[in-house]
């Protein structure tokens, strides 16, 4: 399979999955089977799943699925039964454990003034088992936990903000399972043009999303206009979309295009292309780690090893800062400076 052509997953459909109410969502390379144990849980799925699965990001869940995102409403079911109807297969045992870990986390948080108040005001809770990313920790039942992640998010009740929380929490979940094999998160706007990933780097206004919508209109599909995965390879690394709360104009395209190059953005009477060191294009690249919401808030080991990712990334691409003016004019540029593989003979 080539490096740049995404799997064929089919779309969302009812299954007859371990989990029956059960969707899955894949942000880049990672992806988790959604379970709602109770009426506030399956409304906040659906409002997602109805804003994310026009744009690709909802897919069929697996029997050998390895990470789950429960959600529900308080209280958390009691009855030990009622989880085992949504057990993986071959999971029963870690995900009674996982039931077990999560009612008594659960009780603890909810016997607090703090966690009353933190419902009271429409706050969420959060738990994940077994220990998070970068843990050398095996926890109860050692080998056992491999067989299963699970995250569960809580809400008092339904109401707008706890789709957004659960999309946050995934967000999260994608980032440090990307960051865990050499990828990275990124604040960027990302582009394909024929099997190659163009990456555009900036803060807020520096153009992002007017750069996806006007390459568009110069036939070069938009991934994601405000943040990106990258995907790690043995012999590179790939761009892929990622949804943020407020939608993308462009749209999202769910191709996974082999990075070619990364521009550092700068609004301009003219377009114009200055290339970057090495050096100057790790730095954008870890600032724009730092800048998607879920990358700044990993461990300071995660966001180390985040540093090293980013500087092989500017070992393998080039990096330039790319001056522009209002339309889609700039690819001329970039056509001329990275043009097509097939008219390099690749």
């Amino acid at each position: 399979m080539p490096a740049h052509t995404a799997r064929a997953e089919p779309a969302h459909a009812a299954t007859s999955s371990p989990a029956g109410n059960a969707v899955a969502i894949r942000l880049g390379g990672w992806r988790s089977t959604l379970v709602s144990l109770n009426e506030i849980g399956a409304r906040s799925v659906e409002d997602l799943v109805g804003k994310l699965a026009p744009f690709g990001f909802v897919v069929a869940p697996r029997e050998d699925e390895e990470e789950y995102v429960v959600v529900s409403g308080s209280p958390l079911p009691p009855d030990e039964s009622a989880w085992l109807a949504h057990a993986p297969r071959g999971g029963g045992e870690a995900w009674s454990r996982f039931q077990r870990a999560l009612a008594e986390a659960y009780a603890q948080f909810a016997g607090t003034p703090e966690g009353l108040r933190g419902h009271r005001g429409s706050g969420a809770f959060t738990f994940s088992w077994p220990p998070g990313p970068f843990s050398n920790s095996a926890g109860e039942g050692g080998a056992a936990q491999a067989l299963l992640r699970a995250t569960a998010l809580v809400a008092p009740e339904h109401h707008d903000q706890t789709s957004l929380r659960l999309l946050a929490l995934l967000l999260y979940l994608a980032t440090a399972r990307h960051t865990e094999h050499g990828g990275l998160i990124l604040h960027s706007s990302a582009v394909a043009r024929d099997g190659d990933g163009f990456l555009f780097l900036g803060e807020s206004d520096a153009g992002k999303t007017s750069v996806a919508t006007w390459s568009r209109e110069a036939n070069r599909p938009a991934l994601g206009d405000d943040v990106n995965f990258l995907i790690a390879r043995d012999e590179g690394f790939l761009v892929a979309a990622a949804p943020s709360p407020k939608l993308s104009p462009a749209g999202y395209s769910q191709e996974t295009p082999s990075v070619r190059a990364v521009f550092l953005l700068h609004k301009a009477d003219e377009d114009a292309l200055v290339p970057l060191s090495p050096m100057r294009t790790a730095s954008a690249l870890f600032a724009a780690f730092l800048q998607a919401p879920p990358g700044g808030s990993l461990s300071p080991d995660a966001i180390g090893h985040a540093f090293g990712v980013a500087c092989r990334v500017s070992r393998l691409v080039p990096g330039y800062e790319l001056h522009f003016k209002r339309g889609p004019s700039f690819w001329r540029l970039i056509d001329r400076e990275l043009p097509p593989r097939e008219c390099l003979g690749a």
